[in-house]
């Protein structure tokens, strides 16, 4: 089922349903031998996003709530990352022969994949303290009433979020680091995935929206993985101190091009917040489904 809300139900039944939802499914993610931490880890960001629309109904419950949720996250963030940085490594094979020969990329690529297999190794307790938190979550939400949610808020969550990443993005291209960037990123990802939330109950009028945030945050999650990348290089390269700077610079070029394309998708974030909260309550509002006609009523339509 999609991650959207639907028409003719209340939003705040809604919100609590899809909450519920993720909770549920980022639990079974982690459990069993097939645990998938990448899916639960995106389940949890969903959560958030859901959270953060459905905050006039959770009131003081809102900030311990997004800390758990947070710390989740945190909590699931490195052993996603050791298993990111070697197909990126891979990605970089051949992008500079003289800094990165493929004998370097190789035993690179050896050290990344022991280093993935040791995080991993220890990777159930982390999952057990991740399930006790979202466990936590889940009680806490048992009872809630989501009322207070509807059309307005919801519009007024994602007029926050839309807010944060053009303040996010003037900061990191103003002064650009990695920790400016992975915030941009962070508040990006919040505002794609409100925008993915309410795409349904607007008739998909808001896919274009959601389709540039996309392509913005898909670069600067290649951005907050080259960084990752460039850390695991430093400390744990099996190459010589020489041919590990040499490696570093050829990321760290690749890292360029990569802001480059980033700055290309600036535009995505020029909409002032009030406009866009102005402009997603109309559409929720006026958005009426088309009814088809009837095999009896066919005639009608030629008419």
């Amino acid at each position: 089922m999609a991650f959207q809300l639907k028409r003719g139900r209340g939003v705040g039944a809604e919100l609590r349903r899809l909450l519920q939802k993720q909770l549920d499914a980022a639990i079974d993610n982690l459990t069993g031998d097939d645990a998938d931490v990448h899916a639960a880890r995106r389940r949890i960001k969903k959560a958030r996003a859901v959270a953060h629309a459905a905050r006039p109904a959770l009131g003081r419950l809102y900030a311990s709530s997004n800390r758990r949720l947070r710390k989740a996250t945190h909590l699931l963030g490195p052993l996603t990352d050791a298993d990111t940085v070697v197909p990126l490594l891979d990605h970089l094979r051949g992008f500079d022969v003289a800094l990165l020969p493929a004998a370097n990329v190789a035993r690179l690529r050896a050290a990344l994949v022991l280093d993935a297999e040791r995080v991993n190794s220890v990777s159930a307790d982390t999952r057990a303290r991740a399930v006790r938190l979202l466990t936590k979550q889940r009680e806490v939400l048992a009872d809630l009433d989501a009322s207070a949610c509807g059309v307005h808020a919801t519009a007024r969550a994602l007029r926050r979020a839309h807010r944060h990443a053009r303040a996010a993005r003037k900061n990191a291209l103003a002064h650009p680091s990695t920790v400016a960037f992975h915030e941009w990123r962070r508040r990006t990802k919040l505002e794609w995935h409100l925008l993915r939330l309410v795409n349904g109950v607007v008739g998909g009028r808001l896919i274009d929206d959601q389709r540039r945030v996309e392509q913005l945050d898909a670069c600067l999650g290649e951005l907050h993985d080259l960084a990752v990348l460039q850390d695991h290089v430093r400390q744990r390269s099996p190459l010589s101190r020489r041919e590990t700077a040499r490696a570093v610079r050829a990321i760290r070029a690749y890292e360029r091009d990569v802001r480059r394309r980033t700055r290309l998708q600036v535009d995505a974030l020029d909409e002032p917040p009030r406009e866009l909260e102005l402009r997603v309550a109309s559409l929720w509002l006026s958005w009426r489904p088309r009814i088809e006609p009837s095999a009896e009523d066919a005639w009608r339509s030629l008419a």
